[in-house]
């Protein structure tokens, strides 16, 4: 830029210093009239300077030239000025273009440091409850370790009381068994599930177990609990049997069902029972729908032949009023 206001000044001076220049000459050339050239010296000196005007002749081509320079350098600084008019218009764009990312640049740079402060704090926490898992993994360890202590002191206590039942059970240790047959009086539990097994909803089955003898033997509690096998398995029976006769009876429901919908609902197109024949409801239906179409038009006549009653009174009240006088009397 300022290469060029140098260029520009080194132009005007030049251009001012050879138009000086040549208003001298035309002054000293045409200064003066050729009638007033009477003295020989003025002529003289006239024609000294007529001898100059090949000289002007050169300074015309030069200042031509200069010119041709000068318009040059005014075309390159226009073209210049062009330039750093664009550059002026680049340059607010881009400086707005810069604050723009810079303020986006601190503020994702304030957004880091809160950022990088979270994770600070995150990280401390999270080295905090490590430490608390490492503490109670220990302890958790140090827990194991007595239970499976334990365990094996329980194990080695349970082996050898097998061993001391294992000596004391073998035969030079323990008296024949005797095999009983009958339920002692004083078994509860036996007898609790003998009375169990002898609730019937039939009366006669129950008194006649009632009347049987007094002696409870294993055999009766088996035969009698395979009795009571037989009756639930007998009774599941039933139960599908009738499950499945239910689940047929619903399934024929159901068909008569359909049926009787298909029959009662055929001429109708919503869910509401129609006992009117179809073509009777279509042309219900066809009424309805013109009903609905002209009755906006029926208004619209209506609207119209009231109107022109009105317009027809006011006229015959008008003609009465200004060619009747009677009338208006």
């Amino acid at each position: 830029m300022s290469q060029c206001t140098n260029e520009i000044q080194e132009i005007i001076g030049i251009d001012q210093k050879f138009t000086f220049e040549l208003q001298e000459l035309c002054e000293k050339l045409f200064s003066r009239n050729i009638n007033e050239l009477s003295d020989p010296n003025e002529l003289d000196e006239e024609i000294g300077r007529l001898k100059h005007l090949s000289k002007y002749d050169q300074c015309e081509r030069k200042i031509i030239l200069i010119r041709q320079e000068i318009n040059d350098k005014a075309q390159r600084i226009e073209e210049y000025l062009n330039t750093l008019a664009d550059l002026e218009v680049e340059k607010s764009i881009l400086l707005v273009d810069y604050n723009v990312q810079s303020n986006y640049q601190k503020s994702f740079i304030n957004g880091l440091d809160l950022v990088m402060d979270l994770l600070i704090s995150q990280f401390s926490r999270l080295q905090f409850v490590t430490q608390a898992f490492n503490i109670e993994f220990d302890n958790h360890k140090s827990l194991h370790k007595l239970l499976k202590n334990v365990i094996n002191e329980l194990n080695q206590r349970c082996q050898n009381i097998k061993d001391r039942m294992k000596l004391m059970s073998a035969t030079d240790f323990s008296d024949p068994k005797i095999e009983k047959t009958v339920v002692e009086s004083n078994d509860q539990m036996l007898f609790s599930i003998k009375k169990l097994m002898n609730l019937d909803i039939n009366p006669r089955n129950l008194m006649k177990r009632n009347t049987t003898s007094t002696f409870v033997t294993y055999e009766s509690l088996k035969e009698r609990m395979s009795e009571i096998l037989q009756e639930r398995d007998q009774t599941h029976n039933d139960m599908v049997e009738e499950l499945k006769a239910q689940y047929e009876f619903m399934k024929a429901s159901e068909e008569i069902e359909k049926t009787l919908t298909s029959i009662l609902y055929k001429d109708s197109y919503t869910s509401e029972l129609l006992l009117t024949p179809r073509k009777f409801s279509d042309l219900q239906n066809s009424f309805r729908h013109k009903t609905t179409f002209l009755q906006p038009k029926l208004n619209l006549i209506t609207k119209d032949l009231n109107l022109q009653d009105h317009l027809e009174n006011k006229k015959l009240l008008f003609h009465r009023y200004y060619t009747d006088p009677v009338w208006k009397n």
